[in-house]
């Protein structure tokens, strides 16, 4: 009897073993910026640019932010928003950092294993590796507190010292100076110069700096159309970035559109293939080059981020909801051509059948807007 329960553990130790063996191992890299989040807040990690290189660097990968929420197979709710990189190899060994407000920061990839999850979504022998690498950064130019311009236009990442008391503006015509300072007095501002053809001018606040949300007198100078194309705020000292009026628009939805009160100007040939999609499948979107009366100014950080997340989990959603589709779909249609005989043979198939249907129909529609190109908002920058 003895004899038997030890042969009984030692086999179950051996199963065990060999059960582990056939594991599937999946390795999950997670590397996280270390800055003054207090001060800048999560929004400034949009702005990190995470590049992955191999022992040569010869190979090399860029990690965008949300990257891998539509390859999880499961729910890793802990890990969205993180620069993760997940797989069933990492064959990278160094990490390139770069952002306009940070000095660039090359680090080595940690390979420890902190974490090893027994992830039961995936299946009982799926294991996932978490490899954590957290790197602090240092500030440009930490000792000046005024680097606190930052956005993006396309690709492009703007960022540098700006004055924050000025303003540029961007006349239809040139003024003489009595007009130009009539103007300044009307805002409450000074004049201080114009540019050669007299059409880029430089404002100063009276009082108080152009901080965001706070500061109103973009939006009314916009508001004379007549006068005003443009305005915006100075970079890097002699630099006027117009970003308040002119924006471009890649698939939303019409009704948030009309909300903001945009007004189209036209399409644009870059955003072709965007526009095709939207009218093959009748969507309610729209794309192309936009105005609006009354310039967003630093609103703009904050509808590109809204967006930016907003879109990113609407993807993960339709990607969950057309895996769980696919599968009731599978299920329905083997028990469909499972039925042999039965009382309700004829009635079981016609609403197994009727369900398949149903099914096919909701997957077109979810793969409509699944399918469309990811949405965004973005500054047309005039810069003089």
């Amino acid at each position: 009897m003895v004899l038997t329960r030890k042969l009984i553990f030692l086999l179950s130790i051996l199963f065990s073993l060999n059960w582990g063996a056939f594991a599937k191992v999946t390795h999950l890299i997670v590397i996280k910026p270390k800055y003054d989040q207090l001060t800048f807040g999560e929004n400034e990690l949009n702005y990190f640019k995470i590049t992955l290189f191999d022992e040569y660097r010869k190979d090399s990968l860029i990690i965008p932010r949300y990257s891998n929420c539509l390859n999880f197979k499961g729910k890793l709710a802990q890990y969205n928003g993180d620069f993760i990189l997940y797989g069933k190899q990492i064959p990278y060994s160094e990490i390139k950092i770069e952002h306009p407000r940070y000095v660039t920061t090359f680090a080595h990839l940690n390979k420890t294993v902190t974490t090893i999850d027994s992830i039961d979504t995936f299946n009982q022998l799926h294991h996932i590796l978490i490899h954590e690498t957290v790197i602090e950064i240092e500030q440009e130019c930490p000792e000046d507190p005024k680097f606190d311009y930052l956005f993006k236009s396309g690709t492009q990442s703007h960022g540098g010292f700006y004055n924050e008391n000025h303003i540029g503006v961007l006349m239809h015509d040139s003024l003489c100076i009595d007009s130009l300072k009539s103007i300044a007095k009307k805002y409450k501002l000074t004049y201080k110069n114009k540019s050669y053809d007299g059409k880029t001018i430089l404002f100063k606040l009276q009082k108080g700096k152009l901080k965001k949300g706070k500061n109103k007198v973009i939006g009314k100078l916009l508001m004379d159309s007549l006068l005003v194309k443009d305005a915006g705020v100075t970079t890097d000292t002699n630099l006027i970035s117009y970003f308040s009026s002119f924006y471009r628009i890649n698939a939303l939805y019409i009704d948030q559109i009309e909300k903001w009160k945009f007004n189209p100007i036209s399409g644009l040939m870059s955003m072709a293939e965007a526009l095709v999609y939207i009218k093959n499948n009748e969507l309610e979107m729209g794309c192309g080059l936009y105005r609006i009366k009354n310039g967003l100014g630093y609103k703009i950080l904050d509808l590109q981020k809204q967006i930016k997340v907003n879109t990113h989990k609407t993807k993960c959603k339709e990607s969950a909801l057309l895996v769980a589709l696919d599968k009731e779909y599978i299920i329905i249609h083997t028990r469909t051509f499972s039925i042999h005989g039965g009382k309700d043979i004829k009635k079981k198939k016609f609403k197994n059948e009727k369900r398949m249907a149903e099914i096919y129909e909701e997957e077109k529609e979810v793969k409509k807007s699944f399918y469309t190109p990811f949405s965004f908002i973005e500054p047309i920058l005039l810069n003089q």
